[in-house]
């Protein structure tokens, strides 16, 4: 239970820095996933 405990306190004490984090990462997916276009795989599905 400490871990849990010790989890959310880090998170809140950098709970700026982390939120953006993720805000760049996402950013970074989506842009990799518009320059790849549709994947080849999924369109054999169809």
């Amino acid at each position: 239970m400490s871990q849990i405990h010790s989890a959310f306190a880090y998170y809140w004490e950098h709970k700026e820095e982390l939120d953006a984090d993720l805000e760049r990462r996402e950013e970074y997916v989506k842009q990799a996933e518009r320059e790849a276009g549709p994947s080849p795989i999924a369109a054999c599905g169809k």
